[in-house]
């Protein structure tokens, strides 16, 4: 009997793990300055300034037709940060408000994230081979930078 072939498996995880990083990384990079969450657009931006222009079509495409779904999931989580603003300004302070603000401000992340990942994760499976290759070699290149930054 031979045993399983991981490779398939392998593969499917390095793709979600980079795609996952590449959400978080956005996030991170690309708050608007008024703090009210992630710009989609900004990080659909710095994902395809890597890619050529057809694949930055397929990326397009597939985010777009995931946007039914976690826009709205986008815009529950822009509404649930002034809560915790407000639990953190409010005297007498209750930490007991704040960690409810904010756990509901997490669970809200969490649906958006779960719901940009899967679109995330269908526009880079319609990639080609190269453009996944650049992508991956820009979050390296990126990741990089930040560490010579800090140091």
């Amino acid at each position: 009997m031979r045993p399983p072939d991981w490779s398939p498996w392998l593969k499917g995880a390095l793709g979600a793990s980079l795609a996952l990083n590449l959400v978080l990384g956005g996030v991170l990079l690309s708050r608007p300055a008024g703090g009210g969450g992630p710009s989609i657009s900004r990080m659909q931006a710095q994902i395809e300034r890597a890619l050529p222009e057809a694949d930055r079509a397929l990326l397009r495409q597939a985010l777009e037709a995931g946007r039914p779904r976690y826009e709205p999931l986008l815009q529950a989580l822009r509404e649930s940060r002034p809560a915790v603003r407000e639990a953190l300004a409010r005297e007498p302070f209750d930490a007991a408000a704040l960690r409810a603000a904010m756990a509901r401000s997490r669970q809200r992340w969490q649906e958006f994230s779960a719901q940009y990942d899967d679109s995330l994760a269908n526009g880079l499976a319609a990639l080609s081979p190269e453009g996944r290759r650049l992508i991956a070699a820009d979050m390296a290149a990126h990741e990089q930078r930040g560490r010579e930054k800090r140091n």
